[in-house]
């Protein structure tokens, strides 16, 4: 009695083959070939009939393709994705609203859903694959120095990774921070110079921020640049526009400058009060309380419109602020009537310059 028969029919276009192949010679597919058995009396109308059953998926487990149409653009659903309250303010903010039903979640740092180790780098440990497969990457930064987490989003298919939510590190564990302005704020830097208060967002939320810098005398030839929660280039540019276009020379002195509290700031808003904090060390005469500011600068010494100037005033008269120094254009979209607190418009770091020191 004869043997059964072994044959690949290639799902795609029904093309047959004794053996298994990589790429379908007839219809150039990759990875198409399904194994089936035939009988020995196995002829060519079975062989034509066999080939057509694969290719509807009936043998292949392949999806029909007689099924398949083209959909019109506006026949897309575009419904808003259901989301899983946590009953956590700062973890639903960095998600986006919530989890996401059926979404897979890393949250490297606390074991909640996937726990990813974080190495000395500061990054998740183990193969790329890892953060591939899931839908949101989040994970807590900080330093060890300081009682609060900072919880940002590397990777979020379902929302944007510019949040972030502040925790705090109590002897009961982790507790959100509602007001992280009043947080990064120390209370005892009035007559202190080399500190500038800026108005700073982190994703849709506003907080203030304190930049201290440091400006001294070189000790060594080569005068040096550090920036701790800042970037070194950008901090770099600035320092160059205070030279060229302000007319102070700082070419042979030593400047440092940190973002108190070890937070990492990205928003370009933080320009004006970088400039304000190094001037006022260099000069040593501190900047009066009270007053704060938001403006981009440009290479040739402009003060550059920013995004969302209302929010930013709105947390600067919060918390008791009574001047803030803003990019001349902004004023246009602003109801003064709204805020109590003064607003200065500026559009060169000069005119910035004279409200802060006379």
């Amino acid at each position: 009695m004869a043997k059964d028969k072994t044959m690949f029919v290639c799902s795609h276009c029904g093309y047959e083959s004794a053996k298994w192949l990589g790429k379908c010679p007839s219809c150039g597919q990759w990875s198409t070939f399904k194994e089936i058995k035939v009988a020995a009396d196995y002829g060519t109308a079975a062989a034509k009939q066999a080939a057509l059953s694969v290719r509807q998926g009936k043998a292949g487990g392949v999806s029909d393709p007689r099924r398949n149409h083209p959909v019109k653009l506006h026949d897309i659903s575009h419904e808003a994705e259901p989301r899983i309250d946590t009953h956590d303010e700062e973890l639903n903010r960095v998600l986006g609203g919530g989890i996401v039903p059926g979404s897979i979640i890393l949250l490297g740092g606390v074991p909640v859903i996937l726990i990813g180790h974080i190495n000395k780098e500061g990054t998740l440990a183990g193969p790329k694959i890892l953060e591939h497969i899931v839908d949101t990457v989040i994970q807590f930064e900080g330093d060890q120095h300081y009682m609060y987490r900072i919880l940002r989003s590397i990777k979020n298919r379902f929302g944007s990774t510019s949040e972030l939510g502040i925790y705090e590190m109590g002897q009961e564990g982790l507790r959100q921070v509602s007001n992280p302005s009043e947080l990064l704020l120390t209370e005892d830097h009035e007559g202190l110079s080399g500190i500038a208060i800026s108005s700073a967002i982190e994703g849709v939320r506003p907080f203030l921020v304190e930049t201290q810098a440091l400006v001294s005398t070189a000790a060594y030839g080569t005068p040096q640049r550090s920036a701790t929660g800042f970037d070194q280039r950008r901090l770099n540019m600035l320092l160059a526009v205070l030279e060229k276009r302000v007319g102070f020379k700082l070419i042979q002195k030593d400047v440092f400058l940190n973002i108190a509290g070890g937070l990492r700031v990205t928003d370009m808003a933080m320009d004006l009060s970088v400039i304000a904090a190094v001037l006022s060390s260099n000069v040593d005469t501190p900047i009066e309380a009270g007053w704060c500011m938001a403006g981009e600068v440009g290479l040739s010494g402009e003060v550059r419109p920013i995004s969302r100037v209302e929010q930013r005033i709105s947390e600067a008269e919060k918390l008791g602020f009574t001047h803030m120094i803003i990019p001349a254009y902004n004023l246009k979209s602003i109801d003064k009537k709204k805020h109590k607190i003064q607003l200065h418009p500026v559009r060169k770091v000069e005119e910035a310059l004279r409200f802060l020191f006379g």
